[in-house]
């Protein structure tokens, strides 16, 4: 099956058994080294992530009845993990009779293959059956190889809004710029500007420079450095980058864990400081 939709053929249909849609997920990695493939884990899921599109999955409900309970969208890998959201799940409302009545409700969610609908012309029912409008106050991922979340390219130029994620914001207090979150966002575009972690640094400090200037300050007034990396492992290529921009003495810093949202669109850096005004 993962063979068949991984080579060209549009518009596969399969059927599995499982508890819930990430459970079928897990199922499908089982029966994959049941079949005596020796394959890494990951590759395993990077194929199921690529293949797979949607899950419907239907329960049987304490009354006997089958519903429909969740539709569930696949739309890429993170790290190790296989990515999923909910965009309809079933809200039971009443049981009379010794039946359980109830509903597919939107869970506020859009879903990132939207756009393909526009793509290939097909015009949705409108209120598009409960699914939110697209707002660029809630960014999902900003662009997508199924496989991968991707940035800058692809599917990103058909119809998705510039994200605000990373534009950072400044304040100053008590004689101090305090300047949050910059991320790799190429100013003209609005659209985060490269995959490789070396132009993203430099991104993320050319935003810098122009904020703190903006507000009455520089980079040479730096004192204090948060920098959060997508993966600890490119430290040295982002230390290198950093220290061309500060070739004397470096402001204090130090790493933490980038915030899930900013993993989603893409960044692999984003830096916040403390500056002198």
């Amino acid at each position: 099956m993962i063979q068949a939709m991984t080579t060209g053929q549009a518009g596969s249909l399969s059927t599995g058994h499982a508890n819930s849609p990430r459970d079928m997920l897990r199922r499908l990695e089982t029966m994959v080294l049941m079949t005596g493939y020796e394959l890494p884990l990951r590759a395993i899921r990077e194929q199921i992530a690529s293949a797979v599109d949607l899950i419907v999955h239907t329960a049987r409900l304490k009354d006997g009845g089958r519903k429909i309970t969740y539709i569930t969208e696949v739309y890429g890998m993170e790290d190790d993990e296989i990515l999923t959201q909910d965009i309809f799940a079933f809200e039971q409302t009443a049981f009379r009779d010794g039946k359980i009545e109830g509903m597919l409700k939107p869970t506020g969610i859009r879903p990132t293959f939207m756009r393909k609908f526009k793509a290939n012309g097909i015009e949705l029912p409108p209120g598009e059956f409960g699914i939110p409008p697209e707002d660029p106050n809630k960014p999902g991922p900003l662009g997508k190889d199924k496989g991968g979340l991707i940035a800058g390219e692809g599917l990103q130029s058909l119809d998705t809004p510039a994200t605000p994620v990373g534009l950072g914001r400044a304040v100053t207090a008590g004689g101090m710029v305090y300047v949050s979150s910059i991320g790799p966002i190429d100013p003209e575009t609005g659209r985060v500007t490269s995959t490789s972690i070396k132009d993203q640094t430099r991104q993320c400090l050319h935003n810098l420079k122009d904020r703190l200037e903006a507000s009455g300050s520089s980079l040479d007034k730096v004192v204090w450095a948060n920098w959060s990396l997508r993966d600890p492992a490119e430290f040295d290529t982002f230390n290198e980058e950093w220290v061309r921009w500060f070739p004397g003495e470096a402001p204090v810093g130090q790493g933490t864990l980038m915030p899930p949202l900013q993993r989603r669109a893409g960044f692999r850096i984003s830096i916040g400081v403390i500056a002198e005004a």
